[in-house]
């Protein structure tokens, strides 16, 4: 009866120890989608603003090219949010999977970078390719691995300086395939690099005229390149900024 009891009484308290992580996930999750999703939201809301009160813009091809270029610009941050916060919730309810299948790492790097040219050109940032020409390849988890990717493009072009570079170099060495993105931003502090890997995801960045933290962005890079069997670090790019590093088995054992 004793074991019983004590069986019982560990049971309870891993119980309400998920439900503590479990209301705090949540009280952080709705400031968080709140402030990154007010963005997007208040472009579409001014742009619609703005053909409401001159509807004859939408007549002039520049004018409804840049009206539709802002709507599908804020779709797209919406969809890449709320993508993110659900991979959040697969990371924490540990319903990951992987669906590996053969890539070619130029290919896939090449699709990346296409994502963000326009909001690059609307900061004046210059995305600078430094990876082989070739086709490299690579078994990995494609929509993954992209979303790697576009998290650590996405904070690069967010934490930039107007005008600045961010570089894409990636290279092969014994099996295995290194990236880095890097920019010239503020850079991360040396005290705050650990709060990365111990607790998770926090707001690494100092604050700047770009807005705050990393949102949950770099919790899905950790775990999608961790699951590949990879590793994920931050550098210091000098003489200003930061490298976003990670490396994965070009061939995964289970691929």
């Amino acid at each position: 009866m004793a074991l019983g009891i004590r069986a019982w009484v560990r049971e309870k308290n891993r119980l309400m120890g998920e439900l503590e992580r479990q209301r705090n996930f949540e009280a952080s999750l709705i400031p968080k989608l709140s402030h990154d999703l007010r963005v997007p939201v208040s472009n579409l809301i001014g742009m619609t603003g703005v053909v409401e009160e001159n509807p004859k813009i939408l007549d002039d091809s520049a004018g409804r090219r840049e009206y539709f270029e802002l709507v599908l610009r804020a779709a797209n941050e919406m969809t890449f949010l709320i993508d993110n916060v659900l991979e959040t919730y697969r990371i924490k309810s540990d319903t990951l999977r992987l669906s590996p299948s053969a890539t070619a790492l130029t290919e896939l790097l090449d699709e990346s970078l296409k994502d963000f040219s326009y909001q690059a050109k609307k900061k004046q940032l210059v995305l600078v390719k430094d990876f082989p020409d070739e086709d490299v390849p690579l078994v990995a988890d494609r929509v993954k691995i992209v979303r790697v990717m576009q998290n650590l493009l996405a904070n690069a072009v967010k934490f930039s300086p107007r005008g600045g570079k961010i570089t894409i170099r990636a290279r092969t060495q014994d099996g295995r395939i290194t990236i880095r993105v890097v920019d010239e931003g503020p850079g991360v502090p040396q005290e705050l690099l650990s709060p990365l890997f111990d607790k998770g995801v926090a707001s690494l960045r100092r604050e700047s005229d770009a807005g705050d933290g990393f949102g949950f962005g770099l919790k899905v890079v950790r775990e999608f390149v961790r699951l590949h069997g990879g590793r994920f670090w931050i550098e210091p790019n000098s003489p200003q900024g930061a490298q976003f590093c990670f490396s994965l088995p070009q061939r995964q054992a289970n691929g």
